[in-house]
């Protein structure tokens, strides 16, 4: 896959988000018969589980608290329509962090919203399950596809379509 930046803005303005425009060319979906199949959140796609262990005997510590908002849209030719999008999901751990997804469509993109907040740096091996817990639902959600149809399909068979 060969991705170019078009534009960055808003890089000076720290008070703003960061918006990057990008160009991708090659593989990006799959393709199962009259339908395609795409991530939802490109930057997401291949991400490793942070905790594979079921136990842990010592803390979990993380640098810093922090929070990750990203948009990420993705245009396609009219000859696509959108036959589904991840479905909206809302997480809290505790008071000490929180997740949400969402996902809109129009007849030629696709826009996910990811919102990860983490407001603790430090969680004791009693807390760990909870945390494990929190994060595999949230890397869960981060797999969510977008799934596309060809416009030609839907005129030609609409029962198809309302499935």
């Amino acid at each position: 896959m060969n991705v170019k930046v078009s534009s960055i803005d808003k890089l000076a303005d720290y008070e703003q988000p960061l918006q990057v425009d990008l160009a991708v060319k090659g593989e990006m979906a799959s393709f199962t018969g009259k339908r395609l199949i795409i991530p939802g959140d490109i930057f997401e796609v291949n991400a490793k589980p942070s905790f594979p262990h079921m136990k842990r005997d010592i803390p979990v510590y993380f640098e810093y608290p922090f929070l990750n908002q990203d948009a990420v849209r993705v245009s396609f030719p009219a000859s696509l329509k959108v036959e589904s999008i991840p479905p909206a999901d809302k997480l809290p751990f505790q008071n000490f962090a929180a997740y949400d997804i969402s996902a809109t469509s129009t007849p030629t993109s696709v826009t996910v919203r990811r919102n990860y907040s983490l407001g603790a740096i430090g969680f004791l091996p009693k807390e760990y399950s909870e945390l494990r817990s929190f994060y595999t639902k949230m890397e869960t959600d981060d797999q969510g596809s977008v799934v596309l149809i060809s416009a030609p399909n839907l005129a030609a068979n609409p029962a198809t379509a309302a499935n």
